[in-house]
């Protein structure tokens, strides 16, 4: 076989070779497959609820009374304990299902779980303080009420405290960062909306979430986290970054929370 035969025969071969395929789902598939997710994430959370409910209320017919009043309920607050727990395993569950269908990608490189310096964590940390005081300082200031009511019940109803420490500091911020700055955030940064747009959605929709626990002022605030929560997983290149800025924000609040209703502050 002549050498030009050669090079055409190895052109051609290349050519009929299909394109090896993105290991990261696509936008539509990640929206698609977001929606399953937060579905089996919501499908959990109310089922244990419910669960814990029924027993409650065939144990004392008379809580039946408290089934629509959802910041009254006794035992509030292992209810919320227990439903974010088993919530948050459900969600990072079908995430790494939905990761290892796709083929191609490692759980650690899909939702970036890359390693950082210490130097990068305090700095991180450092923000989130920052943050945090500031916040503290201009809601003083404006003098508008907090919705602490639901958490004061939430966290005097736990029935046992260091299982609400951590549904708060652990589970929830980790099931929360996974799905928005890690599965939802590697199949949208490279579509048209691009890293901003990405950002942006993500806290948008991850201040939705928040909807029923605050007011709009708050609200707003929480929308401003969640573009810190994105840049440092842009800036960082990693999930870690987001992930351990947003456990010192719910440590910190849940630190405040302690002490409000122990009358210290």
């Amino acid at each position: 076989m002549k050498i030009e035969d050669t090079l055409e025969y190895s052109t051609e071969t290349l050519e009929s070779q299909p394109a090896p395929r993105n290991p990261i789902w696509g936008a539509w598939a990640t929206v698609g497959l977001g929606f399953a997710t937060f579905f089996i994430y919501s499908f959990a959370q109310g089922i244990v609820s419910v669960v814990v409910m029924v027993a409650m209320i065939a144990a004392d017919p008379g809580l039946i009374s408290f089934a629509f009043d959802f910041e009254n309920i006794p035992l509030l607050g292992f209810i919320i304990s227990l439903s974010t727990l088993t919530s948050a395993i459900a969600g990072c569950g079908i995430i790494v299902v939905f990761i290892k269908a796709r083929q191609g990608a490692s759980i650690k490189d899909y939702l970036g779980l890359q390693p950082v310096s210490i130097k990068t964590i305090l700095i991180i940390l450092g923000i989130a303080l920052g943050f945090t005081v500031a916040e503290s300082l201009i809601t003083n200031y404006v003098e508008i009420p907090s919705s602490t009511g639901l958490f004061i019940n939430a966290y005097e109803t736990s029935l046992w405290l260091p299982l609400l420490w951590m549904a708060l500091i652990l589970f929830a911020p980790l099931f929360e960062e996974v799905f928005f700055r890690g599965f939802l955030f590697s199949g949208l940064q490279h579509s048209r909306i691009g890293i901003t747009g990405t950002i942006l959605v993500t806290s948008l929709v991850w201040t939705s979430l928040h909807a029923f626990q605050y007011n709009a002022y708050e609200l707003s605030f929480v929308f401003l986290m969640g573009i810190l929560l994105g840049l440092a997983r842009h800036r960082t290149g990693s999930l870690w970054g987001p992930l351990l800025m947003h456990m010192f924000w719910n440590l910190l609040a849940t630190i405040s929370l302690a002490l409000t209703v122990n009358g210290v502050i």
